[in-house]
């Protein structure tokens, strides 16, 4: 039951990673929360300036996306091998892209008018600490089922 709970948590928080990272990667205008925060429209930018957001967009889809791809494999080896180390890491990797990602939102809803995504960085912090404490106790059992 250990390794179906910390696989559910950390798989799930890897997909929605991969997902936002490629939703960011793709998108060519900023988010509804970005045009709120700055009260102006895609179309009422500077060319210059929305380059400059595509391009930090792409790096928040970077480190969406690594950090992703590292959960999903980390767990993976995780469940076929036991390795104490993984489950350490996956919590540092999550944790930070969470409250990173968490303390921005939370500086976007209390400077400006935008209303980010601030709940899905919640869930995702209590999903890494979930999946880190379940991964903890099927390693500790020494079974995988």
């Amino acid at each position: 039951m250990n390794k179906l709970i910390a696989s559910f948590c950390n798989c799930t928080t890897g997909l929605t990673l991969l997902i936002l990272g490629a939703t960011y990667f793709f998108s060519t205008s900023f988010m509804s929360y970005h045009a709120q925060a700055i009260s102006q429209s895609w179309a009422d930018l500077e060319t210059n300036l929305q380059q400059l957001i595509l391009v930090m967009m792409k790096v928040m889809a970077g480190g969406y996306l690594s950090t992703g791809v590292f959960i999903l494999c980390a767990q993976y080896l995780i469940n076929k091998n036991h390795q104490r180390y993984l489950a350490h890491l996956i919590l540092i990797c999550g944790g930070i892209i969470s409250l990173t990602s968490g303390y921005a939102t939370i500086l976007v809803r209390l400077h400006t008018p935008g209303r980010p995504p601030t709940l899905l960085a919640i869930i995702g912090a209590c999903l890494v600490a979930g999946g880190y404490v379940f991964n903890l106790k099927m390693i500790k059992s020494g079974n995988a089922h």
